[in-house]
């Protein structure tokens, strides 16, 4: 969970080892997109937040052969 301003945002980081960035991404299902909002609720009614904007963003990273890192950060991933 982190802050931009006043926005809340809450972050699905996602790691893989070799392929593309897409494959992490592709991890984040229909179903775990549903999961996502209701921890986003959850935590909001347990911090007693009042209707704060928020969004869902996604970090993909990905673990090459040669051992270099590449991140993908998607904002508003609950749109794509």
């Amino acid at each position: 969970v982190a802050r931009q301003g006043e926005l809340w945002v809450f972050v699905e980081v996602k790691t893989r080892r070799g392929g593309q960035s897409g494959d992490a991404l592709a991890a984040i299902t229909a179903s775990k997109r549903q999961r996502l909002i209701s921890a986003a609720y959850e935590y909001i009614a347990r911090h007693g937040l009042d209707d704060p904007e928020w969004r869902v963003d996604a970090v993909a990273v990905t673990i090459k052969a040669d051992g270099s890192e590449q991140i993908v950060h998607v904002e508003d991933a609950l749109d794509w």
